[in-house]
């Protein structure tokens, strides 16, 4: 979506520097879901009249349309993220694991927990659920 957005802005902007004199581009480091609205919406009325070819048109349309919410959507999924490389969309304090095979032999990757079980004389003394796949990382914690 970014170099789509370059690419259109690029696009715009040649048009704008031939035509109204203006060089002075607007900066995309860190691009939001507003950013997005106001930059779209200075392509249209910099194309405002002007004859562009249908696919430039269409992309501007698709842009306008979906942009702004996909960033907001891509925002929230970020969040949930977290530190984690993947999440659940039905359980999103899940994360994806590989599991053991199943009867059917296909080991796939499932939403699922890391749990960790400490014991002393036969007696569960603690537990602990973990969102990270590797007991590596979880045992510090877990001791704790």
């Amino acid at each position: 979506m970014a170099e789509q957005l370059k690419e259109l802005w690029t696009y715009a902007e040649g048009i704008a520097a031939e035509e109204l004199k203006d060089e002075s581009p607007e900066s995309f480091a860190v691009v939001s879901a507003e950013q997005v609205s106001k930059t779209i919406e200075r392509i249209d009325q910099a194309l405002q009249g002007k004859e562009v070819s249908k696919e430039k048109r269409q992309k501007l349309l698709y842009a306008k349309k979906n942009w702004p919410a996909n960033m907001e959507r891509y925002a929230q999924q970020e969040q949930i993220l977290g530190k984690r490389n993947s999440y659940s969309k039905t359980d999103t304090d899940a994360t994806f694991m590989r599991m053991k095979e199943d009867h059917m032999k296909n080991g796939q990757l499932k939403p699922g927990y890391n749990v960790q079980v400490s014991s002393h004389n036969q007696y569960v003394v603690n537990y602990s659920i973990h969102q990270n796949p590797t007991d590596t990382t979880t045992l510090k914690e877990h001791l704790d």
